[in-house]
């Protein structure tokens, strides 16, 4: 019987002894631990387009590949109004305000533990315009359109930024940096601070140049992007008749069919788009023939005086033209002149 009563003690204190071994392995996580691992959760937000100009169509989607954004109750604020809630709701969509305004985005997610993980987005939107012009294309004066590019042009970019405080105050070319790139290459010699002007030569093989440009203004985190596309032509012959009182009409090109009013007329040819921009250069190559046979260069180069053949008919007058330091800016043209 003093056995049994031995061997009971004994089997509680074994019970006893082992409900204090499992009792040291019990940790206590404080709540702010909690808390902190709550908010450390990896949850991106992607931005589309990563920057928003003025008045566009601004897309946020929440992006995690530690938890499942799909079963998180989700609210989105916009300026602190609440404009949708619900499970699973990750994706959120808002017009963004004019230059000079701001857009406060809150995301709050409710985790299954019960805590609260919060993301505040900013929008400033802001703009940026790019003007351009070929620096040594050719057109005649008075010409109302624009010299336009061809290959092995050199073009000048300049970047006109348009942004605003919240002030209203409109900052200067000289309160941003600008990285240029041009045909997905950065520019990094011509990017930097100030650096509003971006100036290159046209690569023969480029059949056009795509010219991209963020600015950030140096205070208020202010950015804004463009991208442009300059397409290259091909340079071009336009005839026109110079009268010896009027001058050269440009009103009227000369076209394939030409009539001679007296018995003598000066032809001018103009060289469009080709460089230099100068059409008397002696980097261009006039070669001109009448009826496929070469004749002797006139005095001034794009200027040929036509004289009435005494048995009268027509004539095949061709003019070719050619840039010699670049490899593809030529062009031909021919007319007939009816005598």
């Amino acid at each position: 019987m003093l056995y049994n009563l031995y061997m009971r003690i004994t089997k509680k204190f074994k019970i006893i002894s082992l409900i204090l071994l499992l009792s040291l392995f019990i940790v206590t996580i404080p709540l702010t631990d909690i808390d902190a691992q709550i908010n450390s959760i990896d949850i991106s937000v992607q931005i589309s387009p990563e920057i928003p100009g003025p008045y566009e169509n601004v897309n946020l989607t929440l992006i995690s590949y530690v938890v499942d954004v799909n079963k998180l109750q989700i609210s989105w604020y916009l300026n602190d109004q609440k404009k949708s809630s619900g499970i699973g709701k990750k994706d959120f969509s808002f017009t963004a305000g004019g230059v000079g305004s701001t857009s406060t985005v809150r995301i709050e997610m409710f985790v299954a533990e019960g805590g609260l993980i919060k993301k505040t987005i900013t929008i400033q939107p802001a703009s940026v315009d790019l003007l351009w012009e070929t620096v040594n294309s050719y057109v005649p004066p008075f010409y109302k359109g624009k010299a336009l590019p061809s290959s092995e042009s050199k073009i000048k970019v300049v970047a006109v930024p348009n942004l605003k405080t919240s002030a209203g105050a409109k900052l200067k070319e000289n309160d941003f940096t600008y990285n240029w790139e041009r045909n997905l290459k950065f520019s990094q010699n011509l990017s930097g601070y100030g650096k509003s002007t971006y100036t290159f030569q046209n690569n023969y093989l480029d059949q056009s140049e795509k010219i991209e440009l963020i600015i950030s203004s140096i205070k208020d985190n202010y950015t804004a992007k463009k991208i442009i596309n300059i397409p290259m032509v091909s340079p071009e012959i336009v005839f026109y008749e110079k009268n010896p009182l009027r001058g050269i009409n440009y009103e009227k090109a000369l076209t394939s069919d030409f009539s001679m009013q007296g018995k003598e007329s000066t032809i001018v040819a103009e060289p469009y788009f080709f460089s230099p921009a100068n059409p008397i250069s002696e980097e261009l190559r006039y070669e001109w023939s009448l009826n496929n046979e070469s004749i002797l260069p006139p005095l001034i180069k794009n200027n040929l005086v036509v004289r009435v053949a005494e048995a009268g008919g027509q004539a095949k007058l061709s003019l070719s033209i050619e840039s010699l330091p670049r490899l593809f800016q030529s062009a031909d043209k021919s007319i007939f002149i009816n005598f």
